[in-house]
């Protein structure tokens, strides 16, 4: 489904960005370009639609914290996860939690294939790191009946995962000032939610004095969520540097996903 998609998106727009994307007269940089725009295009849409779909899911549940847009406190929330009506593993979940989390896994194993065939970028490694880990979470997850704390960390990810795409749509086609918006809220999301808010979820999943039956699963999600933390430390490290960057020589360059070639050190 996400390979049609994309497929379909990708057909759609790349025609118009083919004409005002960067590149000049370097044929193989404007195409590098016009499909990185596309690929973001895609991307928005999914996470947009992602975001959503998880927020009417969770809402009414009663377990997404109000840090995320919902009523409980982050305490209260862990707590109801982990013991709705039957402790974990056994905790018995709505079919629309299932449904998304099952639905939303299948696109970041598609992403791995994709990030496998496509042409490598600077930041080919680390995403595929990225990936493989994204899709260990998700393993341990739906298998460790973990859902309600899961599917609120894949919301936390998807939030900011939209103005990344943004972002790198215009920057793919220099249109510095829309950038600048999508950039500005990028930052501000990335610090709230995985910067201040995942680290106080990680703690509680170490803390936890877990079911025997899915203790290995919540510890190894922990291991993951650990490896996630690092690259988004990571990340924003960059994300600063590209602000400094723009403040200093006024402009704002991705110096994260650029063609092998021409990366900028």
């Amino acid at each position: 489904m996400c390979f049609l998609w994309e497929k379909v998106t990708y057909n759609l727009s790349y025609g118009f960005y083919s004409q005002i994307c960067k590149g000049g007269d370097d044929p193989k940089l404007k195409a590098f370009y016009t499909e990185k725009a596309c690929h973001f295009t895609f991307l928005m849409q999914y996470f947009t639609v992602s975001a959503v779909w998880a927020y009417c899911v969770l809402k009414p549940t009663g377990w997404l914290p109000w840090q995320l847009g919902g009523s409980a406190s982050l305490d209260e929330a862990f707590k109801a996860g982990v013991g709705l009506d039957v402790p974990m593993p056994l905790t018995k979940y709505p079919r629309s939690v299932l449904v998304y989390a099952l639905a939303t896994n299948g696109y970041h194993i598609s992403a791995i294939i994709n990030q496998l065939m496509k042409e490598k970028a600077s930041d080919f490694y680390e995403m595929l790191l990225h990936h493989i880990a994204t899709c260990a979470l998700y393993f341990c997850m739906i298998f460790g009946n973990g859902l309600s704390i899961g599917c609120v960390i894949a919301f936390l990810h998807d939030i900011a995962d939209i103005f990344v795409g943004g972002a790198r749509i215009c920057n793919s086609t220099s249109k510095d000032g829309i950038s600048m918006i999508f950039f500005a809220c990028l930052l501000v999301l990335w610090v709230w939610t995985r910067i201040i808010l995942l680290p106080q979820i990680i703690y509680r999943i170490f803390m936890e004095d877990w079911d025997y039956r899915c203790r290995l699963f919540c510890q190894t999600n922990g291991f993951f969520l650990v490896v996630l933390q690092f690259m988004h430390i990571y990340w924003l490290i960059l994300l600063v540097k590209m602000a400094l960057n723009k403040v200093m020589h006024g402009k704002i360059d991705d110096i994260q996903n650029q063609p092998v070639s021409k990366k900028t050190n």
